[in-house]
């Protein structure tokens, strides 16, 4: 836990270094900075990448809503803004980049309500950045992004928030104590590729987990903990990594969501 508090003194030259790699925006698109101010007063910092002209007087776009990984411990707006350009182009549409409150200081649920209370702020303020959600509204994240986008897809099928679609990229969604009985034998991933890769291991996981301190069965930490909403899910689309510790979470989920009816595709 530490090592990766730590890791925020060199965070911002390693962010501008990833930005400083990227191709230049494409000159079809704009991006600029706004924030997000939720019910109590934190304001959540935005980066908003769109079609230049777009607003909300020509019809709006649809909407796409992303979250960082970094082990709920570091995040900022740069490293989803790659795929956010890329969305933006490829689809036309509004593409929200978003941060939240950071673990060891701020303990769960606090990062994925965040998410949740910025999703809903986002479906309500929409227009002001040229979108329409009844055209599409797509929440994503990576590793702990996909967490918060997780939890957040499942909560917009029981509370109506109108999210039609979901992005999950390694996910990480599972702990031992709350894998499905009908699939433990299947979620090995952890053991298997638990030092494959020397910058994020299986120990590296509970480590995060042991700073963030979660009620690991409440539904605000994982959509397998209220079996009853996987089933009003959006349709969804996970990315893993063959070689991931988190490979598993990724498979199981999409197992758990088509045996309630939701459609789900896996590419590895």
């Amino acid at each position: 836990m530490d090592a990766f508090v730590k890791s925020r003194e060199t965070r911002p030259q390693l962010l501008q270094s990833l930005l400083a790699a990227l191709p230049p925006l494409d000159p079809s698109l704009e991006e600029f900075r706004d924030v997000a101010t939720l019910p109590d007063g934190y304001k959540i910092d935005l980066q908003i990448v769109r079609p230049r002209g777009v607003d909300e007087a020509n019809g709006g776009r649809p909407l796409i809503l992303l979250w960082p990984g970094g082990g709920f411990i570091v995040a900022g707006v740069e490293p989803t803004t790659r795929p956010a350009r890329e969305f933006a182009l490829g689809f036309g549409a509004v593409v929200v980049n978003a941060t939240y409150r950071l673990a060891p200081e701020n303990k769960f649920p606090q990062s994925v309500r965040d998410g949740y209370e910025t999703a809903v702020w986002l479906s309500r303020n929409a227009g002001r950045f040229g979108a329409d959600i009844s055209k599409g509204w797509v929440v994503g994240g990576f590793s702990a992004g996909a967490n918060i986008a997780s939890v957040v897809s499942q909560r917009s099928g029981v509370e109506g928030l109108g999210i039609t679609g979901t992005l999950l990229g390694i996910p990480f969604l599972l702990v031992k104590e709350i894998v499905p009985e009908k699939y433990a034998a299947e979620w090995v991933s952890r053991e298997e590729n638990a030092t494959w890769s020397p910058t994020f291991t299986s120990a590296g996981i509970e480590d995060v987990q042991r700073g963030l301190e979660p009620d690991v069965r409440s539904p605000w930490f994982s959509p397998f903990n209220d079996v009853e909403a996987i089933a009003k899910s959006p349709r969804t689309y996970i990315q893993i990594g063959d070689r991931d510790p988190l490979r598993d979470d990724g498979l199981l989920y999409a197992k758990v969501l088509r045996d309630s009816g939701v459609e789900a595709r896996v590419d590895n």
